[in-house]
């Protein structure tokens, strides 16, 4: 049986992949576009939340009770992971989680930290104009740069 922080993140993926495929067979391009900024919001949370869930479960199943406790109230303050963000976490966890994220390919860097300021600027009111191509390749760059922290973690299907 898949952990809860596994089953959490293919609920959250299947919803985005879900929105994908429905924006796509809009031929409107303002309201396709309209809707990939919608994903892209969509994509920073699950960013997000899946980080926190990962790292609260590798607490949970290295350290005491107490710890994993401090270690997951410490990442529900975890917000806005861009890149940098996510390469300093996983440092404070151990300093080669966070050389393998800075080794990865720069195109899937730059993919998780052009989510998260896209939905930053949406968020505030910003113009952003994104296409749904766009998204959805950033979208496949965030999803190999999830499945290291999970591989890091030891988050496994049973």
């Amino acid at each position: 049986m898949a952990s809860s922080s596994l089953r959490n993140f293919y609920q959250n993926k299947s919803r985005i992949d879900s929105s994908i495929k429905r924006a796509k067979s809009v031929e409107d391009m303002q309201i396709q576009s309209d809707l990939a900024r919608y994903i892209c919001i969509r994509i920073a949370g699950l960013i997000e939340t899946t980080v926190r869930d990962f790292y609260t479960e590798y607490a949970e199943s290295k350290s005491t009770q107490n710890v994993a406790k401090y270690v997951g109230h410490k990442l529900e303050k975890f917000q806005n992971p861009d890149m940098n963000k996510l390469k300093m976490l996983a440092t404070e966890f151990s300093e080669s989680w966070g050389q393998e994220l800075e080794e990865l390919e720069e195109i899937d860097r730059l993919a998780v930290t052009s989510i998260v300021k896209t939905r930053h600027s949406i968020a505030h009111g910003g113009d952003t104009s994104i296409s749904l191509a766009i998204v959805e390749a950033y979208y496949k760059r965030v999803l190999k740069v999830l499945l290291v922290i999970q591989n890091q973690c030891d988050i496994t299907e049973g």
